[in-house]
């Protein structure tokens, strides 16, 4: 599916999901006021409708053109988000329309107009946009954990209020003041093991749709490198994985770093680079390469180097240096170039845009004719490793 098409699918979701999640909150506070905030119902909600907004945001930036893709963060967010709505909607199926009876108790908490949209329509219509319209490939583990460390959170500020008498369950489990405490016990097991399994069946389901090709021996990277065993061009790397996408969109920050050591005479295999600089950042999810990473990987394998922030302090600081590597934006996307000295104080930069993949000239032309968007980041070394 085209990719702007997919981007409109999901603004279109975002949107309704965050009005009816607000729609549901000023029901909300008709009914109950600022008692509302008591409720796992509402906070879940918000959440969805905090990630569903800066989702909106984005998708938005992309369909206008002054984006190019939703940050991982998001992502996570409104996966967080989802689990928590999904819990809502188990513990009222599972829990709560029971305690009341059938039919009464659905009736009243899943078709009333008060208790629709939070309870049915944004769990529902949340869970199936993350699975079917987003789609993120959120490939680290812990995420379930994460997702239901949200739910023993309010389960613990809950429990504290009810203890110190400042509320009144609001969940019939949760008032423990008026049950034995192997009570309380059980049912802080039977709901945490519920929303860790919900949590997890919602990730398992997105790891089962995720695109996850491995290196070919049928593809030819060839064009990729250079005579002398440097990489110039990351088109040339679609079948390898970098933070769960393919390599040709965000590898730019491995590339930069397997340069450098290749400059340095560093006997290194660029899947090793991958591998490791994958490793270091926080999540395994989709996303760039950030700037804390390539300081930790350059300390680890190329240490001495020094760092100037800005695009007049960088190449001021930066001229006359063995080799560098920069960060800066390029069509609104986060990039990593890396640069070594040559003869005469030029230098030669790899990997720099479609049409300059290995290049040689001056700090001054590449500031001029390549580094002109946004913010400026340079590490750089004053004496060859």
């Amino acid at each position: 599916m085209d990719y702007k098409r997919t981007i409109r699918r999901a603004a279109v979701f975002n949107f309704i999901i965050a009005l009816l999640a607000l729609i549901g909150a000023v029901q909300h506070w008709g009914r109950d006021g600022l008692g509302m905030l008591q409720y796992y119902t509402y906070q879940s909600n918000m959440l969805l409708l905090w990630a569903c907004a800066v989702g909106l945001y984005y998708d938005i930036r992309i369909l206008t053109g002054r984006g190019h893709f939703v940050p991982s963060w998001a992502l996570v967010l409104k996966y967080l988000a989802v689990c928590t709505v999904v819990m809502t909607f188990a513990v009222v199926v599972l829990v709560l329309a029971p305690m009341i009876g059938f039919p009464a108790g659905y009736r009243r908490l899943l078709f009333s107009a008060a208790q629709m949209n939070h309870h049915l329509w944004c769990p529902l219509l949340g869970l199936f946009s993350l699975l079917h319209v987003d789609k993120p490939d959120l490939g680290d583990r812990r995420l379930p954990l994460w997702a239901a460390s949200l739910t023993l959170l309010y389960a613990v500020l809950a429990t504290a209020c009810n203890v110190l008498g400042i509320i009144d369950g609001p969940y019939p489990f949760l008032r423990v003041t008026r049950q034995p405490l192997g009570v309380t016990i059980l049912w802080y097991i039977a709901l945490l093991g519920l929303a860790y399994l919900l949590a997890w069946l919602v990730w398992r389901r997105l790891r089962a749709t995720a695109d996850r090709r491995v290196p070919s021996p049928d593809v030819d990277e060839s064009p990729g490198w250079s005579a002398d065993g440097f990489i110039v061009d990351q088109d040339c790397f679609s079948t390898r994985r970098y933070r769960t996408l393919s390599a040709d969109n965000n590898s730019c920050g491995p590339i930069a770093a397997f340069n450098l050591r290749h400059a340095c005479g560093h006997d290194v295999d660029f899947a090793d680079v991958l591998a490791e600089m994958e490793g270091m950042h926080l999540l395994n999810i989709p996303g760039p390469t950030y700037m804390r990473v390539m300081r930790k990987y350059m300390t680890k394998h190329l240490p001495g180097w020094r760092e100037a922030k800005g695009r007049e302090a960088g190449f001021r600081d930066a001229q006359g240096c063995t080799m560098a590597v920069f960060r800066y934006w390029q069509d609104r996307v986060p990039h990593f170039v890396a640069c070594v000295r040559q003869q005469g104080g030029r230098y030669r930069f790899f990997n720099v845009k479609e049409n300059m993949t290995d290049h040689i000239m001056t700090l001054d032309d590449y500031r001029r004719d390549c580094c002109c968007e946004g913010p400026v980041d340079v590490l750089y070394w004053e004496e060859t490793k």
